[in-house]
């Protein structure tokens, strides 16, 4: 149910404006009808009290009454098709006391400064924005990190290349908004799960080592659908003020002249699963706002390259950067092992040099001693015979044995 009236001061002056138009709307089976599609895709959203509070571009606002008093909260749509889940929304307006964990006291550890980053910014033209979990803006650079729960988005010139720590890599172009549900990754055995939030504009994915570990590891939401990308490369486009929307199935480069195209599925924010696709250049195209369906559609390569170049161009461009950088840091790995194989190789030669020198003087020692011992024998025995040639006189000091006395003459011989 929507009551609708225009107030000067807004009930009861919470949001406060001159002359606006205000929507209160009531939540009706889990459910608020919001009439315009730009204040549900464009708008602001913003917690008063326990009621959601949308301001459209146009200056209207819509009153959600009660709306963080329910459990789950309930979801937004226009009614013909286009759908905000409540979790989203809730995301949308920030936390409850934004900034608070910035201003935390000393000692106490910091909800985003204990988060590890989910991804890095390889890319970047024009002004790009992430809203923190915490409620913070930052101005993004390229080399940033992102962490899970940011919002990305994208000024009219602004475009963004980002990587993942699971090697998929995302682009986001002008005008667009990205919210980061969810990245968990385990790098021991390559899997993990993702989800990602499109509210806005053109992005292209190439998946990485969580889309290709299982099926249903990967997911990007719309208003208007969820797509399933299993281990390819995908372009989506949507846009808040008309609520088109175009879902395109693409060739991954693998480099060397080889392509490998993958499969995605869709289906509706009602649970419906609409099919699978997973022929290169093929995908659906409709707007729910006009009470059209999801037709499938074989595109072009003219039509591929009018829709979709601009923003493939982008994250084409981010992970070939990835890749350089992958591959110098490999070529620097392999340069200091080489380098550490080279001089372990020099200290053992080295090494090698004195033990053999060491050997050499080993053996020249025992050689040496050897001849000592010879020497000294043939000493004893010149000894010996210097001994026996003096007649038995001995050196003072030593008492040998007398020599024999001379033997008798022989007797005469007998007389005749």
């Amino acid at each position: 149910m929507t009551t609708n009236f225009t107030s000067t001061g807004f009930a009861p002056g919470d949001v406060g404006a001159s002359s606006v138009v205000v929507h209160v709307i009531e939540v009706v089976d889990g459910r608020a009808v919001i009439g315009e599609l730009s204040a549900l895709l464009r708008g602001e959203f913003e917690r008063v009290g326990s009621d959601l509070v949308i301001r459209a571009p146009d200056g209207e606002v819509f009153i959600v009454k009660g709306f963080f008093l329910l459990d789950p909260a309930p979801e937004l749509t226009d009614g013909a098709g286009v759908v905000v889940s409540g979790e989203l929304a809730t995301r949308l307006t920030g936390p409850l006391a934004p900034g608070q964990m910035a201003q935390a006291g000393d000692g106490e550890q910091l909800a985003q400064d204990a988060a590890q980053p989910i991804g890095r910014v390889e890319t970047l033209e024009g002004t790009v924005t992430a809203v923190r979990a915490d409620g913070t803006t930052v101005t993004l650079a390229v080399g940033d990190p992102v962490f899970q729960d940011d919002i990305i988005e994208t000024g009219a010139d602004g475009k963004i290349g980002i990587v993942f720590v699971d090697e998929t890599t995302v682009a986001l172009g002008e005008d667009g908004e990205l919210v980061l549900d969810e990245l968990i990754y385990d790098p021991a055995a390559e899997t993990g799960r993702a989800s990602f939030n499109l509210v806005s504009g053109a992005t292209s994915f190439i998946s990485g080592k969580i889309a290709k570990s299982g099926n249903d590891n990967m997911s990007l939401n719309t208003p208007v659908a969820t797509i399933g990308i299993r281990g390819t490369q995908v372009f989506v486009s949507f846009d808040p003020q008309g609520g088109g929307i175009t879902i395109l199935n693409r060739p991954e480069n693998l480099g060397g002249g080889q392509t490998a195209v993958g499969e995605i599925v869709l289906s509706l924010p009602n649970g419906t699963v609409v099919g699978t696709i997973n022929g290169a250049n093929s995908g659906w195209q409709w707007n729910p706002a006009q009470g059209q369906a999801p037709t499938q559609v074989q595109f072009t390569p003219e039509q591929v390259a009018a829709i979709a170049s601009t923003v493939e161009a982008v994250v084409t461009q981010a992970r070939q950067q990835f890749q350089q950088q992958q591959q110098q840091q490999q070529q620097q790995q392999q340069n200091q092992d080489n380098q550490g194989g080279q001089q372990g190789g020099q200290q053992g030669g080295q090494d090698g040099a004195d033990g053999g020198g060491d050997g050499a003087d080993g053996a020249d020692g025992a050689d040496g001693g050897d001849d000592g011992a010879d020497d000294g024998a043939d000493g004893g025995d010149d000894g010996e015979g210097g001994g026996d040639t003096a007649g038995g006189q001995q050196p003072a000091g030593q008492q040998g044995a007398s020599p024999p006395p001379p033997a008798a003459p022989p007797p005469p011989p007998a007389a005749p």
